[in-house]
């Protein structure tokens, strides 16, 4: 989950700026201003993508879960025990990814990544009609994300499943090998 949500945190920090003011050569480039960066995340809608991932994230876990438990047939309690960490997690999510826990992270993030010039020329773009097109699609790219993980991690799982058996045969076979040559 901690690279899902760095992943959805690289989204968001990834968006390029159309527009770029450069500083003359060798100069140094001033860092954004805490309060440009807020700018910045406002016009970006941030907020609304931050509060939206908790949900994405449960709707993405509730879908693994069926995909890996399709066909088999979980008994009562144990289908309670998989509830409560599926509610569980979405409680953490909501708890440690909220706007009261990233801005700080932004505000460092965009501080270190981006010159004063690339923010605002970011604040210019996500100030523009287009801008605000592309933020208010943010979300729904996010959560076509989160779907396509679904799917390949729904994927992936028989295979990492069946390299951790195979490991695990491999380390047996190994002991039982060295047990023969002390024995």
């Amino acid at each position: 989950m901690r690279l899902l949500a760095a992943g959805l945190t690289a989204l968001i920090l990834c968006l390029p700026a159309l527009a770029q003011n450069t500083p003359p050569p060798g100069a140094p480039e001033a860092k954004p201003s805490d309060a440009s960066v807020r700018q910045l995340l406002e016009v970006m809608g941030a907020r609304k993508i931050v509060d939206e991932v908790p949900r994405q994230v449960d709707t993405a876990m509730v879908g693994m879960l069926q995909s890996l438990l399709q066909g088999r047939d979980i008994p009562r309690e144990q289908q309670q025990v998989i509830e409560a960490m599926r509610a569980n997690l979405a409680k953490l999510m909501r708890e440690e990814f909220n706007w009261d826990t990233m801005l700080p992270v932004y505000l460092q993030v965009y501080r270190d990544s981006f010159t004063q010039a690339e923010v605002d020329s970011m604040i210019a773009f996500y100030s523009s009609p287009e801008g605000q097109s592309v933020a208010k699609k943010l979300p729904q790219a996010l959560q076509n994300t989160m779907a396509i993980m679904q799917q390949r991690t729904a994927t992936l799982m028989p295979k990492i499943q069946q390299m951790v058996r195979d490991t695990a045969e491999q380390i047996r076979a190994q002991n039982a090998a060295t047990k023969e040559k002390t024995s």
